[in-house]
């Protein structure tokens, strides 16, 4: 194909996952055909990178001999939904006793760790054998701590039971127009009482007061319960977005080949 040769192979490295990991990770946005992904694996290869992660973007067409080629280095697909933040903000409803709270800056606490996990369960990391759970598991830790710590964080909001077991959390972080959520989860023993929409209601009003127009969020495709509460809080599906992990010493000679 024309813009097959046309398109130089090209990555870029991920300094924060080559140290994270221990490896050498490199990420690429190639056009979705068989010879630019077979050019980028070949020169990756070449420049000792251990893992390349591929994200194929809605709009992109694959084609059936290189859909069924790729389709075992497939990891998830994303979906990313985001609302405008205008007009009147609904107030969180929540059950008797339940209290909305931000947490103090600082590391996360260990409950709210161990609630954390749960909302990675269906993360390409967690999914991702190769990574190994202990892997998953610090890298969610890190993200819970630097979020708690504010760094990756505006804020983090918690609701709590009237036992002061964390029964629901969410961390958002907001930007010059959009904000984004980060992690969400309700835990298991305070489920089907609204408390997931009650975490997105809290957030509006942080986003309305920094100033962004939008609340956008990234979930999998196969998180239905997940799609229907951001479906609920009046968010849209933008886009769509499918990653491979390509292990290069896992890569057969012959994909390689032209």
């Amino acid at each position: 194909m024309i813009g097959d040769t046309l398109t130089e192979p090209s990555f870029e490295r991920l300094q924060w996952d080559s140290e994270f990991f221990g490896l050498q990770v490199a990420r690429t946005r190639l056009p979705a055909s068989q010879e630019s992904i077979r050019r980028c694996l070949c020169k990756a290869r070449g420049e000792k990178v251990d893992l390349l992660y591929w994200a194929v973007t809605n709009g992109e067409t694959l084609g059936h001999q290189l859909r069924s080629r790729i389709e075992p280095y497939k990891i998830v697909q994303q979906l990313k939904y985001c609302k405008r933040i205008r007009g009147i903000i609904e107030p969180p409803k929540l059950p008797n006793e339940y209290t909305l709270k931000s947490v103090a800056i600082g590391p996360a606490p260990e409950p709210l760790v161990k609630l954390g996990m749960l909302a990675g369960h269906e993360s390409r990391f967690k999914l991702d054998q190769r990574f190994g759970d202990d892997a998953f598991a610090r890298m969610y830790r890190v993200w819970l701590d630097r979020s708690c710590l504010r760094e990756m964080a505006t804020d983090v909001l918690t609701i709590v039971a009237p036992t002061d077991e964390i029964a629901a959390f969410v961390t958002v972080n907001v930007g010059a127009d959009v904000a984004d959520i980060g992690l969400i989860a309700v835990s298991e023993n305070h489920q089907r009482k609204g408390l997931g929409l009650a975490c997105l209601r809290a957030v509006d009003p942080i986003v309305r007061r920094a100033g962004a127009g939008s609340l956008c969020v990234v979930t999998q495709a196969t998180n239905t319960p997940a799609m229907s509460l951001y479906q609920r809080h009046g968010m849209a599906l933008v886009n769509q977005t499918t990653w491979y992990h390509f292990w290069l010493d896992q890569i057969p000679l012959s994909f390689l080949d032209a």
